[in-house]
């Protein structure tokens, strides 16, 4: 004889469906938040890791190229990163807004010396360029708070001004680099002397 199974009703099957929408629906947000978390503090850490290259290039004396010169080191924003010739540039374009280091970055040595006449910080043909960042995809804003390059001497202090330098580091909607209420959000922080730090924001600002 053949053992009868019993299988589940439209009623049953109609309980399992609602019991895993409710659960999605609970889970949905707080996977989401671990997403732009993961998003916010690895764009945070990969400016972070170009500042502190971009620093420890200008203090070594060999540069690229086996090339030894005492030019600075610079990293800029850009809006055309892979082009030939790069611009350093604080301008909105491609969909981003104006000082919005998400649009990409170089990291170059200036093979002219600040002491030359008509010395110009941004890159340059004949400049030595280390690094090509493309933008971050259009999901993550990086707003700065002032100018548009971050350069270091070979003493390793900041070229050329010693001016603070904030990014408000967050998602893009809604951004507001002076209102930062995603508790997600990141500041990085560059200081007088060249020093560079993440930290939270305090206040929902940097």
């Amino acid at each position: 004889m053949f053992k009868q199974v019993r299988g589940f009703t439209l009623v049953e099957l109609m309980v399992v469906v609602a019991i895993i929408a409710i659960l999605a629906a609970a889970a949905i947000p707080q996977f989401q938040q671990m997403i732009a978390s993961s998003r916010i503090s690895s764009s945070a850490n990969l400016l972070l890791a170009g500042i502190q290259r971009t620093r420890s290039e200008a203090i070594q004396t060999t540069r690229a190229n086996g090339i030894a010169q005492p030019g600075d080191v610079f990293m800029c924003r850009s809006l055309n990163v892979m082009d030939a010739v790069p611009a350093c540039s604080n301008a909105a374009g491609n969909g981003f807004a104006e000082n919005d280091w998400a649009a990409g970055w170089i990291m170059y040595v200036k093979r002219t010396l600040p002491t030359a006449p008509a010395y110009n910080p941004d890159f340059q043909a004949g400049d030595i360029l280390i690094q090509r960042q493309p933008a971050l995809g259009g999901v993550i804003r990086m707003v700065a708070s002032v100018g548009t390059r971050v350069g270091y001497t070979t003493t390793g202090l900041r070229s050329p001004n010693a001016n603070p330098v904030t990014f408000s580091v967050d998602y893009t909607n809604n951004f507001n680099p002076t209102n930062l209420t995603n508790p997600e959000a990141r500041c990085l922080f560059i200081n007088w002397t060249g020093r560079a730090e993440i930290r939270r924001p305090t206040a929902a600002t940097c």
